[in-house]
């Protein structure tokens, strides 16, 4: 057993406790032990604490499914990991390397949940499959980002989206996801790219001469109407799972167009779509992480998305204290962000 210290969920509404846990040392095949170093902090964990209940049947259990760590043990034919390597951690399967299962983690002998990918914790045991060694280009802290919200990003423009010169894009939410898609949009040359949030956009990489912001989506919409060309082609990437917004992007979209859905309505609830407008030929695609494959595409995406840009797409935490969780999650609250408030108001209906 090897001694680590991990953020625990135990119960929805309550900001994990960082506790001491016992993980398995005894790995199996494909299993890859790590120290972790960095792990991104996105909308989906702020969800997982707050609002979602669908994991309360495997509580308590540890979380986090993008990061960066040091390769430390390698269990039994694992061939694509050395030791001392540094990896990205990844919610998608590569199609390169194992897969295996869960590691086995422990608290005062009791064993806790968790899925094949956890980043909240000093030591995780991760399946080979879901590791890329990190690009020599890019520090460890930013690259934890591509453990999920740079490469959702990227393959929903340009493998789901199918992005070409001119296209004009326009991406509902501006989180870290949002404005990867923004910034890959723009590094691929479209026309504009016009964003939707009710918060004013305080990311460098959206402060661009191409880059048109809105707060209420009927203006962007009447601006595609209004300002396009006829046969600007139009791809629509929604981030945030709201199901009006899914709703409207399918009844004023072009029937030309495609829309990518990335956002995970809450509750599992769907939206009432337009189903004229498929028949009509709008294409409506699920991301799933944008379809990547992070062992084959994370260098591409590496490449074109300027490594020097990858900082300011996350807010990389270093696990070391009690406190790092507890200051990030409540900076994450306070920045105005439309959908971590929402995620505030229903914890406040839930213990309130």
């Amino acid at each position: 057993m090897i001694e680590a210290k991990a953020y625990v969920l135990r119960k929805t509404g309550e900001i994990p406790s960082l506790e001491d846990i016992q993980v398995s040392d005894d790995l199996k095949p494909g299993q890859v032990m790590l120290r972790v170093l960095y792990s991104g902090l996105c909308a989906t964990q702020m969800e997982e604490i707050f609002v979602s209940s669908r994991n309360a049947k495997y509580m308590p259990h540890l979380f986090g499914h993008e990061g960066v760590g040091v390769v430390e043990a390698l269990g039994p034919g694992v061939k694509t990991k050395k030791l001392g390597d540094i990896c990205v951690i990844h919610w998608r399967p590569s199609s390169i390397g194992m897969d295996s299962e869960p590691g086995d983690y422990f608290v005062n002998q009791t064993k806790v949940s968790s899925g094949k990918v956890v980043t909240f914790s000093t030591a995780v045991v991760v399946p080979e499959r879901n590791l890329t060694q990190l690009p020599s280009c890019v520090s460890p802290a930013a690259g934890s980002v591509l453990g999920c919200s740079l490469t959702t990003g990227w393959g929903s423009v340009v493998r789901l989206g199918e992005m070409k010169v001119g296209d004009i894009v326009v991406i509902t939410g501006v989180g870290a996801v949002g404005t990867s898609a923004a910034l890959v949009a723009l590094l691929g040359g479209a026309e504009k790219v016009l964003t939707v949030d009710p918060r004013k956009p305080a990311n460098n990489i959206l402060k661009n001469n191409r880059v048109q912001h809105f707060q209420l989506l009927e203006d962007a919409l009447a601006h595609i109407a209004g300002a396009s060309r006829q046969d600007a082609n139009v791809i629509a990437i929604e981030t945030s799972g709201d199901q009006m917004t899914i709703s409207k992007l399918v009844d004023f979209l072009p029937a030309a167009s495609k829309l990518v859905l990335v956002g995970m309505p809450r509750g599992g609830a769907g939206s009432v779509i337009n189903t004229q407008k498929l028949l009509d030929g709008l294409k409506v695609i699920g991301s799933n992480g944008g379809n990547v494959d992070p062992g084959v595409d994370l260098q591409q995406i590496v490449s074109m998305s300027k490594s020097r840009l990858l900082s300011d797409l996350t807010q990389p935490i270093k696990i070391s204290k009690l406190g790092d969780l507890n200051s990030a999650i409540t900076n994450q609250i306070q920045s105005n962000a439309k959908q971590i408030l929402n995620l505030a108001i229903n914890l406040s209906r839930k213990v309130g």
